[in-house]
């Protein structure tokens, strides 16, 4: 069921609030002032915003002109509505810590509820060129020490995703994938390695495979031909690659 009112007295609003308020998802769109007491003070004079209230009761004020609400209150809030003269007031409550958010509505353009269905969950991807940028800003994260000599290093057999440095001095051909399965990343790499041997003859040359999974045919491809394995978490590349906040948000709705 849903329900759609357009223009509808503050009354009739209110009803609605009381009614559905935590068991459906409302958007309403009026013209509100907003003022906020909690951890800090706030006030927001009136003009033409969105509320959305979630069926978790929890909330956010939008303004038209930006995607970040302006004033929220979390899952479990405690809401109240009243009317006070020509105003409706919705006041929304966080218990812990003690933060109050209270909304003066004095006109109502359109109010629209619905129970929503949605179990999905956001899968985050990272391409290939994501995991080359990590390792360039910190190659440590492969192990301390290393360093790059260079990105995409031509062989006589292709081109090599990275070649390093370790703290022993050695070569590491680095070969990059989001998923490796199957024995083809290892034969790819160890022609690399064969290549970079023969332009280094001197220099101890290692092959190492760096991805976010790894099947286990994968590395026994890998073994068999005398290569290495090094699993990335994607959290790590989240946090090396993104400002904290941003990926701390990613984590949170993962």
């Amino acid at each position: 069921m849903s329900m759609l009112m357009e223009q509808p007295q503050l009354s009739k609003v209110l009803e609605a609030l009381r009614s559905l308020a935590g068991r459906e998802t409302i958007v309403l769109a009026a013209r509100c002032s907003a003022s906020y007491i909690g951890r800090g003070e706030a006030y927001l004079a009136e003009g033409d915003r969105v509320l959305i209230i979630k069926q978790d009761s929890s909330m956010q004020l939008q303004q038209p002109v930006s995607p970040t609400p302006v004033m929220w209150q979390p899952s479990g809030s405690v809401f109240s509505f009243h009317i006070e003269g020509h105003q409706l007031v919705i006041t929304v409550l966080r218990q812990k810590p003690s933060e109050v958010v209270t909304l003066r509505v004095s006109k109502v353009y359109m109010l629209y509820s619905m129970k929503l269905h949605d179990d999905a969950k956001l899968a985050s991807t990272l391409p290939e060129s994501a995991i080359y940028d990590a390792i360039m800003r910190d190659p440590s994260m492969i192990e301390p020490g290393m360093r790059v000599v260079k990105l995409q290093k031509k062989t006589s057999l292709g081109i090599a995703d990275l070649l390093c440095e370790d703290s022993q001095g050695r070569l590491v051909v680095i070969e990059v994938k989001r998923e490796a399965s199957g024995e083809a990343p290892a034969i790819q790499l160890k022609r690399y390695v064969e290549s970079i041997k023969a332009s280094f003859p001197n220099r101890e040359v290692r092959g190492l495979l760096v991805a976010l999974r790894i099947t286990e045919d994968s590395r026994r491809a890998l073994a068999i031909r005398g290569l290495e394995a090094r699993i990335l978490k994607k959290e790590e590349l989240l946090n090396l690659l993104l400002p904290k906040r941003q990926a701390k948000l990613i984590e949170i709705i993962k």
